[in-house]
């Protein structure tokens, strides 16, 4: 499911579509840099289960800006156990939004035991979660304040608001006029 790049097992890897970079992410990338000494791999699935997909000339102007967080990965995979079985071993960046998402029953049929096992077989791939606070529809969450699953909970490592904080994403940059 690798498109392009080349995975150094054991990494970083920062999930998104990237649409368009900004501070946050780079801020992100650079704590979880020095958080765990490992270099960071963005990566960008041309898939995606909430949104379209991505053309190949949007991904060609996303992954210039995406070459300065590290050596992008360009992937099919949409889901992320899909991205685990593509990263074994890696410590996956996400923000408060995705968390939620992941943990969200809506993906797995609405079985919360169906989505309790993707979550442990995520963790089987030696796979965990670096989950930083995000701004939502007008309000900071705090990634370790989040309604997460014990199964999930497990799983991830918080980045304490102090630490952390960013009020701007992707979705507001493209909102403003040019």
């Amino acid at each position: 499911m690798i498109l392009a790049g080349k995975y150094r097992r054991g990494g970083l890897v920062f999930p998104g579509s990237f649409n368009p970079l900004h501070a946050g992410h780079r801020s992100m990338a650079s704590i979880a840099k020095h958080r765990y000494g490992l270099e960071v791999q963005p990566e960008i699935s041309i898939l995606n289960v909430d949104k379209p997909g991505i053309s190949d000339r949007d991904l060609e102007s996303r992954l210039v800006p995406m070459r300065s967080l590290g050596d992008p990965l360009v992937t099919k995979a949409a889901r992320f156990i899909e991205k685990a079985t593509c990263f074994p071993d890696c410590r996956f960046i996400i923000g408060a939004d995705t968390a939620l998402r992941l943990d969200d029953v809506r993906y797995t049929d609405k079985k919360e035991t169906l989505r309790d096992e993707t979550v442990r077989a995520i963790a089987d791939l030696g796979c965990r979660f670096v989950v930083f606070g995000r701004m939502v529809e007008g309000r900071f969450l705090a990634a370790a304040d989040l309604p997460l699953s014990p199964t999930l909970r497990d799983l991830c490592d918080f980045v304490p608001e102090s630490e952390f904080r960013e009020d701007i994403s992707s979705t507001i940059l493209r909102a403003r006029p040019s």
